[in-house]
């Protein structure tokens, strides 16, 4: 099985993310560098990146 490691703002660690958490079209299109959405799940060995699509997700003003 194929992982990742993702940063961000939220969480001062890096945050591990398998393959499994994105579609197989999302996995093979990552690079260095990307950008991409994902959930933060806390576990007994740390956290990790679910849901992970790429892009980024605009934040409204009232958030």
């Amino acid at each position: 099985m194929n992982y990742l490691f993702v940063r961000s703002s939220a969480y001062p660690k890096d945050i591990y993310g398998r393959q499994d958490q994105a579609s197989p079209d999302d996995w093979l299109n990552l690079t260095v560098g990307s950008e991409m959405n994902f959930l933060i799940q806390f576990t007994r060995s740390g956290p990790i990146a679910t849901d992970m699509k790429p892009g980024r997700v605009a934040m409204s003003a009232g958030a």
